[in-house]
Formats: C-alpha cells, structure tokens, sequence
C-alpha cells in the first residue's frame, strides 16, 4: 500500500482531517441561498455564479448534503375534461325541428392553443359557418385568418 509518509503519521497520531472554517463558511452560504434565498428553486449553476464560487464545489456541496434544486412544471392550458361523469349533451342538430335545411344556417367554433418557442401560448379561435368549406378563424389579437 502506498501512503504518504506525512498522512501515515498524521493517520498514526489519531489526528483526523478537519474541514477548514472557509469550506464550513462556503457549505453553509450554499445551504442558506439553497433554501432561504431561492425556496430550492435554483440549481448547481446558478447559486455558483450568484455566491461567485465553483459549479463544481457547488455540485459536491449538493450531492454531499443530497439537495435537489425542485424543477418548475411545465404549463398545460386548463382543456376539457372529456373523462367526467355527467351527461354529454345530446346533438341538437341531429334530430327534430332544429335540423339545418340550407348551407350557413349553423356556426360552428373551435379554440386552439398554439404553444409559442419562449413558454407561452396563442390562442386561437375558428368560427365557421355550417355547410360551407372554407373556414373563417380570429385570433385573441383580432387578426383574421383564412
């Protein structure tokens, strides 16, 4: 076995390693922004750019103390809940006196969210009138599309 000559009688003496008070003071600045700075909402490389220290001490300080910055969810636009326990509404149109006869006298709508590069989303709502093909849409910032 190969062991320094000064770490064998250091080891021989019953001394054992001690951290230093600027490696305490460093666990301990990272804990304090990990926490109480930013609710465990910043990860490694962010608290060593913001304390101005090594992402690397930074990640052995995490792993070391098992913290796990929580990572935000993604956004999902409130859809439909097609999985309910109530009644579907029947098909007007479908049956009886409220049966279209001519093209245009229903309109039909749908609502579409357009997810956008930096996170956010477009809404989009498209109205068209029943029968004919060609559909007419307007956007949340009143631009018409065809």
């Amino acid at each position: 076995m190969q062991v320094n000559r000064s770490a064998y009688y250091v080891y021989a003496r019953g001394e054992t390693h001690r951290e230093s008070p600027s490696r305490i003071n460093c666990v301990a600045r990272i804990k304090e922004y990990f926490y109480i700075h930013h609710r465990r909402r910043y990860g490694r490389r962010r608290i060593a750019v913001e304390l101005k220290i090594g992402r690397h001490r930074v990640r052995k300080v995490l792993q070391r103390e098992n913290l796990r910055a929580i990572a935000p969810k993604k956004f999902k636009p409130q859809m439909t809940d097609s999985k309910h326990g109530q009644p579907v509404s029947p098909n007007l149109l479908q049956h009886g006196a409220n049966t279209p006869e001519s093209l245009g006298e229903v309109l039909v709508g749908d609502i579409t969210y357009l997810p956008l590069r930096g996170g956010g989303f477009y809404y989009l709502a498209c109205f068209s009138r029943g029968g004919s093909s060609a559909g007419r849409c307007r956007s949340d910032d009143g631009t018409t599309c065809y």
